[in-house]
């Protein structure tokens, strides 16, 4: 069991400059927000198009994946605040760094809906639509379904998405980092066509924000910000506890440093 957690309040990189830790800053904040609007601006383009839960969950799962696929060896490619907290926890990132990603994330995410509610060629309104309509993009809770069985769906699905990120990263996997973006395709994937008629799945808070406020839809929008954090921490801290070994934080830091060493 590893109890000892190592969040970082401020960064510990000691070396650095202060020029380049802002540029350190800058890099993540640039790959976030791109990837955070692409994230959003295809994943909606993907509802809009197709009709298929299946199509929507394949089209929309590898977004992600190319997505990661394209930032991962910049910033990890989180593009999801859920997944940033737990890295913060796993002691990966500062608060600070937790706190550009998660600006760029949210920023990136409305410019991504803003954008392709703005450049549909039908009408702007049938790609981020209010609740019940058709390419509605906009994250909701499914008709029949009570907010207590949304919020436990959300929550559940979000531990599975970051539980299968904390043993992405565990230090024995990190060697097969390259694999990042397929394996991350397939869980969304999963998580997409098993949950979406529930609670349009949403397990990230920038997916969600971004469509709400482009259309203004803030009908239990608390609910995918509340239950994807809270099973982001529950998880995360849970696989920190039961699967880390005692040296594991220090580990992934060295072989994180070592990766960014050598694409640098």
């Amino acid at each position: 069991m590893n109890l000892k957690f190592k969040c970082q309040l401020v960064d510990d990189e000691k070396e650095q400059s202060f020029k380049e830790i802002c540029l350190s800053y800058l890099r993540i904040f640039v790959a976030e927000f791109i990837g955070s609007f692409l994230y959003v601006f295809f994943g909606c383009a993907c509802i809009n198009n197709l009709s298929s839960f299946f199509g929507v969950s394949i089209c929309y799962a590898l977004v992600v994946g190319a997505s990661i696929q394209v930032f991962a060896a910049i910033s990890l490619a989180h593009l999801n605040p859920a997944i940033t907290l737990c890295f913060y926890i796993f002691g990966i990132i500062s608060l600070p760094s937790s706190l550009v990603y998660l600006i760029a994330q949210c920023l990136g995410g409305i410019a991504g809906a803003f954008t392709i509610k703005d450049l549909s060629v039908y009408n702007p309104s049938s790609i981020i639509t209010k609740r019940g309509t058709e390419g509605n993009c906009c994250t909701f809770v499914g008709e029949g379904v009570s907010i207590g069985r949304a919020f436990a769906w959300e929550f559940g699905q979000t531990c599975f998405l970051i539980l299968g990120v904390c043993s992405i990263i565990h230090p024995k996997n990190l060697a097969r980092l390259e694999s990042y973006p397929v394996k991350m395709g397939i869980l969304i994937f999963a998580l997409l066509y098993s949950g979406t008629s529930f609670t349009s799945t949403g397990i990230n808070p920038m997916r969600s924000f971004g469509p709400a406020v482009s259309n203004q839809e803030w009908e239990n929008h608390w609910i995918y910000w509340v239950a994807p954090l809270f099973a982001s921490a529950v998880a995360s801290i849970c696989y920190h506890i039961i699967c880390l070994p005692e040296n594991g934080q220090d580990l992934l830091k060295q072989i994180l440093r070592r990766r960014k060493a050598i694409e640098d």
